[in-house]
């Protein structure tokens, strides 16, 4: 948005510079001149106003705004296109695609400014799931002007959607000669290289993006999975403490961190960070009013941030099997976590096997007599639906 409200303001400088000087030397504009791409624009104020309305999020006041601008000046190109992504920021895309598509009609100042608009129309396309359009607008865009960044990274985007990853390859690659700083680029194709599995095209990728911005969390992110893939345990809880230390109470990182030491089998510390993320993302906790002391099933209704809290008793050295399970079709990724009467988490459980979202916490052996406490809630692979949970007591 930044970028565009720095171009419309040149071309609107440039459009009333162009009037005074024609003012100034008398002459009146002859119809080649208006058909030129900078013309002459009546009340210029209005399209600052609408792109002040615009950058506050007012967006009804400036369609109100644009459409005053393009009552006066009907075939002027900027103020459909401003008004366009104003509906575009409504949701009203048939609206936005109208004006877009009309302020295309019209003579443009600068070839960034064509591929502008074909870029963002090829968003909206893209909103409105027609995604053939929006690459025809994406290569019109790039045509226009080979050098825009923005687009390729767009197209290469629904060239990874649409499978076709060395399309996708390449155009991250023209991205990175234009950009050779371009962050987004870098952990997009280290993505698109994990996922072909091209771990070490994909590792350099990530050092590239990290050596540009050491503040990129999402690059730690990135590069931890990578590291945990290649069983690189402690890089990658290396990589994911980072990103903890820059954002210390977003819970989804206590769970890639829970997966990791659940894998590298540091069960306790893999138990307190999945403890820490349920208690980041709960909405609602449910606390069974009595205590178990005896084998039991039951089913629980799940939804996003929900945790179910069930206390049992139970003696030093007994065996406690907690299983939970989805109900189908229902997608529910469980989680288990016992805890102690302190709330020292101490043994946990995602996914019991590859390919598997049910949890399992098999024979876990009590440490002293008292009082436990079975935690249910999900992880990241499905909330809302109904579970199946049992816990059974061994001797």
């Amino acid at each position: 948005m930044r970028k565009f409200s720095v171009l419309i303001a040149f071309i609107v400088m440039l459009s009333v510079i162009s009037s005074a000087n024609a003012q100034d030397s008398g002459e009146q504009a002859s119809p080649q001149t208006q058909e030129s791409s900078v013309s002459i624009v009546v009340a210029p104020e209005l399209l600052f106003k609408g792109q002040a309305a615009l950058d506050e999020q007012s967006f009804d006041r400036a369609i109100m705004d644009y459409s005053l601008f393009i009552l006066l000046n009907p075939t002027y190109s900027q103020g459909y296109f401003s008004r366009g992504l104003s509906y575009q920021a409504l949701g009203e895309l048939d609206s936005a695609l109208n004006d877009v598509s009309q302020a295309l009609e019209y003579p443009s100042p600068a070839p960034e400014y064509t591929s502008l608009l074909y870029f963002t129309r090829a968003q909206i396309y893209i909103q409105k799931d027609e995604i053939d359009s929006a690459l025809s607008d994406l290569d019109a865009s790039i045509e226009a002007y080979p050098e825009s960044t923005e687009s390729l990274l767009l197209r290469a985007r629904v060239y990874s959607f649409q499978q076709r990853l060395d399309d996708a390859l390449n155009d991250y690659a023209s991205v990175i000669r234009i950009e050779p700083e371009n962050t987004d680029a870098y952990l997009e194709r280290g993505t698109l290289n994990y996922q072909l599995r091209h771990l070490d095209e994909a590792l350099d990728d990530y050092n590239h993006a990290l050596e540009i911005n050491p503040d990129n969390i999402q690059g730690y992110v990135d590069r931890a999975i990578l590291h945990n893939a290649n069983a690189d345990f402690q890089s990658a809880l290396a990589d994911v403490n980072t990103a903890i230390d820059m954002s210390p109470n977003t819970g989804s990182l206590y769970f890639l961190r829970g997966s990791i030491n659940e894998q590298a089998k540091n069960i306790p510390q893999a138990a307190s960070d999945y403890f820490r993320a349920l208690n980041l993302g709960q909405t609602r906790i449910f606390t069974a009013p009595d205590s178990a002391t005896s084998s039991q099933s039951f089913t629980l209704e799940m939804s996003e941030g929900w945790v179910y809290h069930i206390p049992f008793e139970a003696s030093a050295g007994q065996k406690v099997t907690a299983q939970a399970s989805q109900i189908n079709p229902d997608v529910v990724d469980p989680l288990l976590v016992i805890v102690d009467a302190n709330e020292n988490a101490l043994v946990a459980n995602d996914d019991a096997a590859v390919g598997n979202l049910n949890a399992v916490i098999e024979d876990y052996e009590i440490p002293e007599d008292g009082l436990y406490t079975l935690i249910v809630g999900h992880a990241r692979g499905g909330f809302n639906g109904n579970i199946t949970v049992s816990l059974d007591f061994g001797d």
